[in-house]
């Protein structure tokens, strides 16, 4: 992995990656009907990626058993 400064606060990423053929293919497939750089591709994709980790409660949503409702009621008063 190598990083480069890219302003006083932003830092630049080179990653290597390997991919297999029919990924490598797909790749390249959308970045021509896209008319995007593959480079941009990933970001996105990772981006993409990140924002779903982050906006996703339902474990914890579902963690609580059918017996805890309400069970925090009086702390809200």
């Amino acid at each position: 992995m190598e990083c480069s400064t890219r302003s006083s606060k932003e830092v630049a990423m080179t990653l290597t990656i390997d991919l297999s053929p029919e990924t490598e293919r797909k790749l390249l497939e959308q970045a021509t009907v896209t008319g995007m750089k593959v480079s941009n591709l990933v970001e996105q994709a990772l981006e993409e990626k990140f924002a779903a980790k982050v906006r996703r409660h339902d474990a914890f949503l579902n963690s609580y058993a059918p017996e805890d409702e309400g069970l925090y009621d009086d702390l809200a008063r």
